[in-house]
């Protein structure tokens, strides 16, 4: 039994919706049907949540980071926001740089909810959407909740979350460790509304830091999906051979060739096993040879790199850790 076409649709609907508000709230929903003005207000958008951010934390915060340079607990301080808003707007524009590649990739996403399938096939594409759905959607109540934990005790109080210092704040210290242009410490006016800049930086970056590892899981999700149904199908391929051989001489074929066609890009370490788990061994010598493409093809993994050159698994992360680790352990000796 497969599920309908409305029905895949209104499953890629029901997974996507998340997603869609994040990258339509940064400007970098991709869609190639959109009219040219509503491309180019995207573009606009995306503009002026780097130059936002930009203007009002990273580079008063590097003005900062200048002056209290020689201060480990200051330089702390001040890596800790200045850090995540520049990979905050480094992601963002990455992602709106690659448009085209991020629009085919979620072409290609549509295209594997949208065709028909099995009842089974579907509970895993629908299991790993709430994986993704959950993940999403609780993403961004953390960051708003974040963002308000942040900013509510400076407004009521005028605590601020880090080390109070002479060098960037003077009487007054916002949120933030930075060093502006304009004078912020004398004016009431310009101290208010330069607190709330602060706090819209806050929101708007923590936004796209969000979007951005969102959509990256979505996909990593969708192609964890797609493995188990092609693991799935690979070890069904065989069932019934010899009743099913006599009604079509090329069945066989068929089906592999549908296999390696749909899912040619998606082909990792688990295949292979799901080829020997598979009732190889009532076919013909000849059809058993074919499989043997599919084994040795899976010998290469699928993996994730960053840049291309490092790959993102458990072991790259076990090694970053220990390396973070040390460094912390180092800070801490420097400080005492």
């Amino acid at each position: 039994m497969s599920t309908s076409h409305t029905q895949a649709f209104k499953d890629y609907e029901w997974l996507i919706k998340s997603t869609r508000i994040g990258m339509k709230s940064c400007g970098i929903w991709p869609d190639r049907q959109r009219p040219r003005w509503q491309k180019f207000f995207m573009n606009i958008q995306v503009m002026i949540i780097t130059l936002w951010v930009i203007n009002f934390v990273v580079l008063p915060s590097l003005r900062a980071l200048i002056k209290v340079w020689g201060n480990m607990t200051l330089i702390i301080d001040n890596f800790t926001m200045l850090l995540p808003f520049s990979t905050a707007i480094f992601k963002l524009v990455v992602i709106w740089y690659k448009e085209e590649d991020v629009t085919n990739l979620f072409i290609e996403l549509r295209e594997d909810w949208i065709k028909l399938k099995t009842v089974k096939e579907r509970e895993i594409m629908i299991r790993n959407g709430k994986i993704s759905r959950t993940v999403t959607v609780f993403s961004y109540i953390l960051i708003l909740w974040v963002v308000v934990t942040h900013y509510t005790p400076f407004w009521i109080a005028g605590i601020i979350p880090r080390t109070h210092n002479n060098i960037t704040d003077g009487e007054r210290a916002l949120p933030m460790q930075t060093i502006y242009f304009h004078n912020v410490i004398t004016n009431d006016k310009n101290f208010q509304l330069t607190g709330i800049a602060q706090a819209i930086s806050s929101l708007v970056a923590g936004s796209s830091y969000t979007t951005v590892d969102c959509v990256f899981g979505t996909l990593i999700l969708h192609i964890s999906g797609q493995l188990e149904i092609l693991k799935s199908r690979i070890e069904n391929m065989c069932n019934n051979y010899n009743d099913i051989i006599h009604d079509d001489p090329m069945y066989f074929k068929k089906i592999l060739r549908d296999n390696m066609q749909i899912h040619q890009k998606l082909i990792r370490y688990a295949v292979h096993s799901a080829a020997y788990n598979s009732q190889w061994f009532n076919l013909k010598p000849r059809e058993m040879s074919q499989l043997v493409m599919i084994i040795a093809r899976a010998q290469k993994p699928l993996i994730i790199t960053a840049g291309k050159f490092a790959p993102i698994s458990l072991s790259t992360f076990a090694s970053l850790t220990k390396t973070s680790a040390g460094y912390i352990s180092m800070l801490f000796a420097v400080k005492s």
